[in-house]
């Protein structure tokens, strides 16, 4: 039996790795762009792949993320990013939204609006549990994008300035 000399192991291995890499760069060039969205956690020490659709324009409201914090009393406060396929005006929308918290049972306490956003703070039960929200939407020409915290009443006070300052971190381009 004869073993081939360690030169020809190092070559061959050489050349198969080269060429493996060859093959993933150009498998890498022809990833979508939308595949190459990162969460990165710096306090957990991780960071994930955020599926995002190929395709921009909805017919529904679509949720594109929920970023809950630990539950406390069976509840876990929360912020999410919503989609919608809306493109009327701040009134329009204001009034959308008002009727539709109304229909709830939930009761808005806080109210404004500028060039293009509005912003409602709300109290209601819901499932059980008594609820603030407090939620911004951001109305483009293409769609809206409604940033709402939750959380419980009673947790209210003591969760509100990094609920409200998750929600207006949110930005468009």
């Amino acid at each position: 039996m004869v073993l081939p000399s360690l030169t020809l192991l190092r070559r061959s291995f050489s050349r198969r790795f080269g060429l493996a890499l060859l093959v993933l760069f150009v498998c890498a060039a022809f990833v979508p762009a939308h595949a190459q969205s990162q969460y990165k956690n710096e306090k957990f020490k991780f960071s994930i792949q955020v599926p995002v659709p190929e395709k921009t324009e909805i017919a529904a409201p679509y949720q594109l993320i929920t970023m809950p914090l630990p539950s406390e009393n069976g509840f876990s406060a929360n912020v999410n990013v919503q989609i919608q396929p809306f493109t009327g005006t701040t009134e329009e929308y204001m009034k959308v939204s008002r009727d539709g918290l109304q229909q709830m049972g939930v009761k808005i306490t806080t109210e404004k609006s500028g060039d293009g956003w509005i912003m409602l703070e709300a109290e209601g039960e819901m499932q059980g549990f008594a609820l603030h929200f407090y939620a911004k939407a951001w109305i483009t020409k293409e769609r809206t994008y409604l940033v709402t915290a939750t959380c419980l009443q009673s947790e209210w006070a003591a969760k509100k300035d990094e609920l409200v300052t998750c929600v207006e971190s949110f930005k468009t381009w």
